[in-house]
């Protein structure tokens, strides 16, 4: 298990997209994902405002990630943000990665 305090979640960059796709290929469970598609939705959610995706980097490995986006609402009296997705690698779980992906 890792070392919760070495842990670094940061914003995704682009050349992440390479470990954080298994996660995503894996984290589906009633159809397959396609690569190709991954690759556009990636590109496409960088450049969209108020979408955050974030890694959680384990020395040089992705070992997991969150989605999330912001967005206004009428009850909330401002804006709220909505957790898409969150993934931890199976070798890593129940050790403090996805509560820092939260945090």
């Amino acid at each position: 298990m890792p070392d919760t305090q070495r842990l670094l979640v940061r914003p995704a960059q682009p050349g992440d997209a390479d470990q954080v796709w298994p996660l995503a290929r894996d984290f589906a469970t009633s159809f397959a994902p396609e690569r190709a598609a991954f690759d556009r939705t990636w590109q496409s959610l960088a450049e969209t405002p108020g979408t955050l995706v974030a890694v959680a980097v384990a020395g040089s490995w992705v070992v997991g990630y969150l989605l999330a986006s912001c967005h206004l609402t009428l009850l909330a009296n401002g804006p709220v943000a909505w957790v898409e997705e969150l993934m931890v690698h199976e070798t890593h779980r129940r050790s403090g990665v996805g509560r820092e992906l939260m945090g």
